[in-house]
């Protein structure tokens, strides 16, 4: 057996575990004010519009724990390595009663015996959003009021490699080899049924339902023209995907439950030529019982989870900002946008005797993340035109998402393309 054994592992990604609400990743939410063209062309009811965004690479970012040094604090890291450094498959093995497999096996490997290398795995990968799409569709009612539908759908795949760090240096560390770490994929199945098998998936995301109400202001000044400000409320619906929450890092699709949104921006128009304004969105989703994947032992690591419960969901509040600057002229226009993204703590309450709530919610997982990013959009309105009306009013955009930091979350750079139709 070689000194450092390399295991290549896929691990699922997507699907629908209760580890996690909605996901610490910068994709765009389905209701999100920048997909949606600046204005309705005059006469037009009804919109249809495609958002489709392709990730270019994938980034972690992780929290300091407390004791470690402040200047790493939101350290750049591999995407596998945004709650812990590395794996730990002996503390796997803690929590359990004393007459099951896994207990007996612990008792084998001497697990409390834990030099810091034996047993533990250096983990690294790669993560790849192959698409993420969102259909929407929006009906202008009467008095500035508008109704719209938002629904995504995700391709994504994941390659992982976990590296063996245990020494054949003493009879334990063979015996360790041979029993978990030699076959790690095969016993980690076996013992608490992880699958690590290849995958790629494609999936449905939450269906997102607003009604807004969205008018201007005309202001008569010489560099301010014009006011608009909007508020809107909705609900998100839990659409998204269901997975089996054996898939090692199951994260979903959706936010697994009901949740209520409101947001309200205000735009200022100085002179002909450009906008500013700025945005915020709240979420606020309903707590929800869920079949759970948790830590069973305080010193677990997240990506290594055996125990399984029915359990309480108490999801963290959600706070979406956006600050823009737009550029515009005959139907062209260029922006710029800084979005932030902070997601409070979650929880959850086992309901069985079995495990305990406050070892649980030890998991990195659960914890508070932020994102920051820069969007940079460049569109064309063809309703400028008199023939736009003949072909839909259409109107597209060409954007890059640009990650800058944040913690406890997984950053894609991405490009895509918005297209829009009104009728």
């Amino acid at each position: 057996m070689k000194h450092h054994k390399k295991l290549l592992l896929s691990i699922s990604l997507i699907g629908n575990s209760a580890a996690f609400g909605i996901f610490p990743i910068n994709l765009w939410q389905a209701d999100d004010i920048n997909l949606w063209r600046p204005s309705w062309p005059a006469d037009s009811r009804f919109d249809i519009n495609v958002s489709t965004e392709f990730g270019l690479n994938t980034i972690g970012r992780r929290a300091c724990e407390q004791t470690c040094d402040p200047a790493i604090n939101q350290t750049k890291v591999n995407v596998f390595k945004v709650w812990q450094e590395e794996q730990n498959a002996l503390t796997m093995l803690k929590g359990f009663p004393p007459n099951t497999e896994i207990s007996q096996l612990a008792q084998q490997l001497d697990i409390n015996n834990d030099d810091g290398v034996r047993g533990h795995f250096d983990v690294c990968g790669d993560f790849d959003v192959k698409q993420h799409t969102v259909l929407a569709a929006r009906f202008k009612l009467h008095h500035h009021v508008t109704f719209g539908l938002y629904f995504p759908f995700t391709t994504v795949s994941a390659r992982t490699q976990f590296t063996d760090r245990t020494n054949r240096k003493n009879d334990l560390d063979i015996l360790t080899q041979e029993l978990l770490t030699g076959n790690f994929a095969e016993n980690v199945k076996r013992l608490g049924c992880l699958d690590l098998c290849p995958w790629q998936r494609t999936g449905a995301g939450d269906l997102a339902a607003l009604i807004c109400w969205d008018r201007w202001f005309p202001q008569h000044r010489p560099f301010l023209k014009s006011v608009g400000t909007n508020i809107r409320v909705g609900m998100n619906i839990p659409t998204g995907t269901k997975a089996n929450i054996n898939d090692i890092l199951a994260i979903p699709f959706g936010n697994e439950t009901f949740g209520f949104i409101i947001g309200a921006g205000l735009k200022l128009q100085l002179t002909s030529l450009m906008r500013f304004g700025v945005d915020v969105e709240f979420i606020d989703l309903i707590n929800n019982d869920v079949d759970a994947r948790i830590k069973t032992h305080i010193g677990q690591t997240d990506l290594l989870c055996l125990g399984t419960t029915r359990a309480l969901k108490d999801f963290g509040f959600t706070h979406r900002f956006n600050v823009f600057w737009e550029f515009f002229k005959s139907g062209f226009s260029a922006s710029w946008t800084y979005q932030f993204w902070k997601h409070d703590d979650d929880r959850i309450t086992p309901f069985c005797n079995n495990f305990s709530a406050e070892i649980a919610n030890t998991a990195r997982t659960l914890e508070e993340w932020t994102i920051h990013q820069f969007i940079y959009k460049f569109s064309y309105d063809f309703s400028t035109h008199d023939w736009g009306c003949r072909f839909g009013n259409p109107y597209v955009a060409f954007f890059y998402k640009q990650p800058l930091n944040g913690k406890n979350a997984f950053l894609v750079n991405t490009v895509g393309l918005i297209s829009s139709w009104a009728f």
